[in-house]
């Protein structure tokens, strides 16, 4: 043991500028990201969730992706505003932007980004719109102007003035800020009173007659801020003698605000009072200051540090907005945001300045006792915290790294790696510098440039000089067991006389690694060790050690030799953090009676499956909290699930350390990083970010965003943009569709994430990530729903997915006009074939009814021409008979003339008819084809005669004179076919009979 005063003299802070601080952490944009410009003027966000920034080159409407700007131009009618320096904006309640320049006024409806131009030849320097739905337009030199939005009508106020800013309070009372004072403007009569600086009495007055802006908080107070006067609270009321203002500068205390140059001022959802000043940051007033004594007010600074990459980029602030997420926006050397929401984690910086320029100085260790000292160390120092009544920290003290010689050898802390208060006193475990010693009597004496020293080379000597692990034990009485880098593992005794160690390593004692990197204990004093090459376990009675190793063949192995943390719960269960996850020891009992280990490992569960695990601290309940370096997670050890994930910006910016972690006396927990150390109850933890609402930004049509191709095809005119449409509609033409969407939280854009669906289309949600964009391509016509949700960077999911109705024309010639007259075409090519196909019917029926016919009467003519063929057969018979006896009586000499003329008239006819029997018999002939051709020739004369003398009697008979005249005596003919007789038997008669009926002859 060495003592040693150190020439390091312990700082006392009791300044009250260190007893407090709040951090922010800010990102920036510029004129790379696609802003008109780095610097802007103002910044408001509109209903939509549109941030909209005024710059010194133009407007720029920004949704945390792409950027839309608005600048002035000669010929180019869109995105075209009067002048390109925009001074003033203000959201009416109409959604129109109204965008005061220069050199003119602009109102943009944004919903069709039509742009209207109100001629005002002045600088306008504030707008706004009051109860009564008029604008109100205040100027640099012509003062201030009430315009009629319906008519364009104006009407003139102040005209001497210089107009910075307009309000109007609760009691419905118009104020107008001016470089001359403070008025109280009568809109209806147009008398004012004005409120100037009261050197007698200040109660009655603002602190400067420049007054620069005015809010409003939400209980009716109005706060003004002025040009080298700082701020003023006033509580508005009816009663002007009953007026009382409150002034706040920066030289009422070490806490006040940071500047009396109150340029900007915001008043947010939160109650927080923000100032721009003109060149010393942004200042703070929370809700629970503002009522305080001026002298009492705790402000916070926010100032420009080159050393600190997430501080503001300049001190002159020239915009401050709080938009509906709790983002904060602030103009200065470029456009900066910084999340502002309370999330239950308290920031602390361990920063310390030299030369106005900060160090970054990490914590490794922290250590703390039941009277609430929090002791934490640092690369550079250890510092020295105390709880107050409100539950926070304050800064008390810091003790910079110990230096000393020893032997000749110079012994420096590079930083404190571990922090352990013992009844006996503080030990401090150095980078280097071995083991520290701070005993309690001198600690309580506030004396601590005293101390003892231990390294390797001391009497009581150290296996090695880096100490970075103090566990006490619960079971040995003072006993400490120290872990170092490098040089393995000691238990440490604490006597009267001072510390005295017992060393073990991987030389002899079993240790697989000498470095050691975290130690615990369990209830049964088992000692475990964490170290670069498996996990150790170590009983102080046998001494002795066993070594639990990785194996890929084995499931119930630890996931990883390198491990960086351990903790042991409530129930006595071991929990290991290794590089590839979490993990949990467990026993179980063998059938000889001894105990074996195992591990279980979490394969499935995200983050603890494969993400290294840097710290893991313990509620009062049944969760463990795995801290990564990503974020926090909360994990219930009793369902073995993961309750919640806390990825938030106060924790990724701390740039966590391994095993920088602690839990105090009242539950609360410390984690330390880079960039300083958070503090959290458990039960506190909350994100405490609005969900996101989803705003459809654009549309692209193969690549080229649906207003360019109205506006290219003349069509955009009177059209809503994307982002005020509930309705798309598109053309069957339109193949390639690309919706645009953002969840308009700016805390990280990068890191929100989205899921989409097409109804009618999809059948399930599209989980993309980071993409902010939906693409189809070649979607049927219809009708469909586009749904939308979104999840923050803090992993908070939109309540309501965001919905978009989309209408895809068909062609033509599947439209229902075209539809119908395929219906009526089709229907009369029905109509038709219906009646073609009846008069077919009808007309097959006429023809087989015909044919039913045809072949009735054909049988009926067969029947007919069977019966006179047997009736010819019959009639041949007679015939015959009869002619024979004719022809033998007519061979007789003795038959008297006129019996024999009756005889050869009777046998001619006979013999006549005999041949028309014989023809109706070749006629059955012809019809069964039986009947031979032959040709014929023969002489007419006698076949005249001989039908001449057949009429004869007949036509004798009908005093008919029958004549056959003929010439020559000889008359031959050549026919084909029957014979001519038989022609003249049948075609001769047939005019002669009806001659002789007819009683005439020529």
């Amino acid at each position: 043991m060495r003592k040693v005063v150190s020439i390091s003299v312990f700082i006392l802070l009791v300044i009250q500028g260190a007893l407090s601080q709040k951090i922010l952490d800010f990102d920036s944009y510029t004129i790379e990201d696609g802003f008109s410009s780095s610097k802007a003027n103002v910044i408001i966000q509109d209903r939509k969730g549109f941030i909209w920034v005024g710059t010194w080159n133009g407007l720029t409407r920004f949704d945390g992706y792409e950027c839309v700007v608005y600048k002035s131009g000669i010929g180019d009618t869109e995105n075209t505003i009067s002048n390109r320096e925009v001074t003033s904006l203000l959201e009416d309640h109409q959604g129109n932007i109204w965008i005061g320049t220069s050199y003119g006024l602009n109102k943009l409806n944004p919903a069709t980004g039509e742009i209207i131009e109100f001629p005002f030849e002045s600088r306008i320097l504030s707008l706004y719109e009051d109860s009564r739905k008029k604008i109100w337009v205040g100027t640099w030199s012509d003062g201030l102007f009430k315009l009629d939005p319906e008519t364009g009508e104006t009407e003139s106020f102040l005209g001497n003035d210089v107009i910075s800013d307009l309000i109007e309070d609760d009691n419905k009372e118009f104020w107008v800020a001016t470089y001359q004072g403070l008025v109280n403007l009568n809109r209806d009569s147009r008398t004012f009173v004005r409120y100037q600086t009261n050197g007698e009495n200040p109660q009655l007055g603002v602190s400067n007659n420049t007054v620069t802006q005015l809010v409003k908080a939400d209980n009716g107070v109005l706060w003004i801020g002025t040009w080298g006067g700082g701020i003023s609270r006033m509580e508005t009321h009816l009663d002007k003698d009953r007026l009382r203002f409150t002034h706040y500068s920066m030289h009422d205390g070490p806490n006040s605000m940071a500047s009396d140059v109150a340029y900007r001022l915001h008043y947010d959802q939160f109650d927080n009072l923000w100032i721009g000043t003109w060149n010393d940051g942004v200042s703070l007033l929370e809700a629970s200051e503002q009522n305080k004594d001026p002298l009492e007010a705790q402000f916070f600074s926010f100032k420009s540090d080159i050393s600190d990459p997430y501080s503001i980029s300049g001190n002159n602030i020239t915009a401050l907005y709080v938009d509906q997420t709790g983002v904060l926006w602030v103009g200065s050397s470029q456009i900066d945001r910084s999340a502002i929401v309370k999330t239950g984690i308290k920031r602390y910086s361990t920063s310390s300045y030299s030369n106005g320029l900060a160090m970054q100085s990490s914590v490794r260790s922290f250590g703390g006792d039941a009277d609430r000292n929090l002791w934490v160390g640092t690369v550079s120092e250890m510092l020295h915290y105390r709880k107050s009544e409100t539950g926070g920290y304050n800064l008390v003290g810091e003790i910079p790294n110990a230096g000393y010689n020893y032997r000749g050898v110079t012994f420096q802390s590079n930083s404190v790696l571990s922090v352990l208060n013992t009844p006996k006193g503080l030990l401090v475990g150095t980078d280097d510098a071995g083991l520290l010693f701070y005993r309690q009597s001198d600690l309580d004496r506030n004396i601590t440039n005293r101390y003892e020293f231990y390294n390797s080379l001391t009497p009581q000597a150290l296996p090695g000089n880096k100490v970075n692990a103090l566990i006490p034990s619960k079971k040995y009485p003072q006993t400490v067991w120290l872990g170092t880098m490098q040089n393995g593992f000691s238990m440490v005794t604490i006597g009267e006389n001072g510390l005295s160690f017992k060393s073990y390593s991987t030389y002899g004692s079993g240790l697989s690694d000498n470095n050691v990197r975290d130690i615990v204990e369990d209830e049964n004093g088992i000692v475990w060790i964490a170290t670069q090459r498996g996990l150790n376990r170590f009983d102080p009675v046998s001494e002795e050690f066993s070594t639990f190793l990785y194996s890929r063949v084995n499931d119930k192995t630890i996931n990883d030799n390198i491990i960086n943390c351990l903790h042991i719960d409530k129930t006595g269960t071991l929990w290991i953090g290794t590089n590839t996850g979490l993990n949990k020891k467990v026993e179980s009992e063998l059938a000889s009676g001894e105990m074996s280990v195992s591990f279980m490992r979490y394969p499935d569960l995200a983050f603890i499956s494969g993400e290294l695990i840097m710290n893991i601290l313990e509620d009062d309940s049944t969760h463990l909290f795995l801290g990564f370096y990503e974020g926090l997670v909360k994990f219930d050890y009793e369902t073995e699930t993961i309750v919640d994930d806390y990825m938030m910006r106060e924790y990724q910016r701390i740039g966590m350390e391994r095993n920088a972690s602690f839990k105090d006396v009242d539950g609360k927990l410390f984690m330390g990083g880079t960039h300083g150390f958070i503090s959290f109850y458990p039960e506190d933890l909350d994100i405490g970010t609005t969900p996101p609402l989803v705003t459809f930004t654009d549309l692209l049509i193969s690549n080229t965003s649906i207003s360019k191709l109205r506006r290219k095809n003349g069509h955009g005119e009177g059209l809503k943009t994307v982002p005020y449409s509930d309705t798309v509609t598109l053309s069957h033409k339109d193949k390639i569709l690309t919706f645009v969407f953002s969840a308009m939280d700016f805390k990280s854009p990068e890191r929100n994430t989205y899921s989409y669906k097409l109804e009618g289309f999809d059948t399930e949600w599209n989980h993309v990530g980071q993409r902010n964009s939906a693409t189809y391509t070649n979607v049927p016509h219809g009708d469909y729903v586009l749904k939308v949700k979104a999840t923050n960077s803090d992993g908070i999911e939109s309540a309501q997915p965001s919905i978009r109705h989309i209408t895809i024309h068909p062609p033509w010639w599947e439209t229902p006009v075209a539809y119908a007259f395929y219906m009526v075409f089709l229907l009369g090519l029905l109509y038709f074939f219906k009646r073609y196909s009846i008069i077919r019917i009808k007309e097959k029926g006429q023809l087989m009814l015909e044919r039913v016919e045809h072949e009735k009467e054909q049988e009926l003519y067969e029947l007919k021409v069977h019966f006179f063929t047997n009736i010819t057969h019959e009639f041949r018979t007679p015939l015959t008979l009869i002619l024979g006896p004719a022809d033998e009586s007519l061979g007789r000499d003795d038959l008297p003339v006129p019996v024999r003329k009756s005889l050869e008239l009777i046998h001619r006819n006979t013999h006549r008819l005999l041949r028309l029997v014989n023809q109706l018999m070749e006629f059955r002939k012809v019809e069964k084809g039986k009947m031979e051709l032959f040709l014929q020739k023969c002489d007419i004369v006698p076949l005249l005669i001989e039908m001449h003398d057949s009429f004869l009697p007949m036509a004798q008979a009908g005093k008919i004179k029958l004549i056959l005249d003929y010439a020559p005596d000889e008359i031959l003919a050549g026919w084909i076919g029957i014979s001519l007789r038989e022609f003249f038997t049948i075609c001769f008669p047939m005019p002669l009979n009806t001659l002789i009926m007819k009683g005439s002859f020529q």
